[in-house]
């Protein structure tokens, strides 16, 4: 999870590495960001490291099985008495 106010920083990164503006992020496109080529598009500067938060267990246990419920879920399991 990102720290507070980190929402603008990662909205930057996803703009820089989107770089001819298709609104899709193409592997050579990412390639290029991880390189350290993604750069501010207002300022040209180089983009910083988003900060990211430390999770207790409890809320990294929450957090799993809300973005992973499809792992977690069960199908149902019908028994046929005859």
């Amino acid at each position: 999870m990102l720290r507070d106010g980190e929402e603008a920083a990662l909205a930057a990164l996803l703009t820089a590495l989107d770089s001819n503006g298709d609104g899709k992020i193409s592997w050579p496109e990412f390639e290029k960001g991880l390189a350290g080529e993604a750069a501010d598009a207002a300022t040209g500067k180089p983009l910083r490291a988003l900060r990211w938060r430390c999770l207790s267990g409890d809320e990294a246990c929450a957090r799993s099985e809300e973005l992973y419920v499809c792992l977690f879920v069960r199908p149902s399991v019908r028994l046929f008495v005859h």
